[in-house]
């Protein structure tokens, strides 16, 4: 007798619907939660309907799901689910979510680190300070990670603030996570740059950088360009347009020559047009019998009439 294979499909398959009743269930717990937390107005037939032992179908969960979520606006139940979990976790002291509890770990480390190299012999305000010229390597390693801790920790102060804001309004969305880290790593290029390559000696009168803000300026900025990389992105991009104007001139003058240049072949072809009509009277005129003066008068007035606009 012929063994035949085993099919996994002819066996009946577990209903996904107790999964998703359970993630309703789940919304609802959390903004029923965050309702009795702040003290917020909810329909007594609803929570008496929900708390009650009777058994609920998905018609009814759906319309108590969708009175809460009215309710609790602008929070967001996913949101406010990743709130409620998070309150029974061991790590809530650096956060309710976890990008807010790196970002803290981040902020504290980034802190200590410039606080230690601040210490450092390396730091001392004098020149040559923040050059990539110094030759002692060793001096140039150390205050390069001066000025790096200093825009992670502007970066770190701009995410936090930013995050933290939708975390209290039960706004946050974990799928921005990613644009977060971005704008975090932008930020830490963007305080280094800026800190690197604003030339600060030139503005001291004796070229001792302990003359700027008493050797500081250069970390200040870090830390500006840590917590705003788009400031340091628009004078980048002015830099660069301040080029092309040097070398193709600047877009109202670009737009300037296009239009004169449309304004002659108008001119031109208009001309051109005016000429065609003139020699073809002039035919005409010339080509006239003589009995036909009335004709040939109209047409002489009207070639003269054209020949002087």
């Amino acid at each position: 007798m012929e063994k035949k294979d085993f099919d996994t499909n002819a066996l009946p398959k577990e209903p996904t619907n107790k999964l998703r009743l359970t993630d309703l269930h789940e919304k609802i717990n959390a903004m029923f939660a965050y309702v009795y937390n702040y003290g917020l107005n909810v329909d007594k037939d609803v929570a008496s309907l929900y708390f009650s032992e009777t058994k609920l179908d998905a018609g009814q969960l759906t319309e108590i799901y969708n009175h809460l979520a009215s309710v609790v606006k602008p929070a967001k139940p996913a949101t406010l689910v990743m709130l409620h979990k998070a309150s029974r976790s061991p790590w809530k002291v650096f956060g309710p979510i976890p990008f807010i509890r790196f970002m803290s770990v981040f902020a504290i480390v980034a802190l200590l680190l410039l606080i230690a190299l601040s210490t450092s012999t390396h730091i001392d305000g004098k020149s040559p300070m923040y050059d990539f010229a110094i030759q002692d390597r060793a001096r140039l390693l150390t205050q390069e990670a001066f000025l790096l801790a200093a825009a992670a920790l502007g970066a770190c102060f701009a995410a936090l603030f930013e995050v933290n804001q939708y975390v209290k309004d039960g706004t946050y969305e974990p799928r921005y996570v990613t644009s977060y880290w971005v704008r975090f790593i932008l930020g830490v290029m963007a305080g280094f740059i800026l800190a690197m390559m604003i030339p600060v000696e030139a503005v001291s009168k004796s070229g001792d950088q302990s003359f700027a803000f008493g050797g500081l300026l250069h970390p200040l900025l870090a830390l500006i360009g840590g917590y705003s990389s788009s400031l340091v992105y628009r004078i980048l991009n002015r830099l660069v347009v301040g080029l092309e104007t040097i070398f193709k001139g600047s877009a109202d003058e670009q737009f300037s020559k296009k239009q004169a240049k449309v304004k002659e072949a108008m001119l031109t072809e208009r001309t051109n047009e005016k000429l065609a009509v003139l020699n073809e009277i002039h035919r005409m005129v010339s080509e006239a019998y003589d009995d036909s003066e009335s004709v040939k008068k109209q047409l002489t007035d009207l070639y003269d009439k054209l020949s002087k606009t």
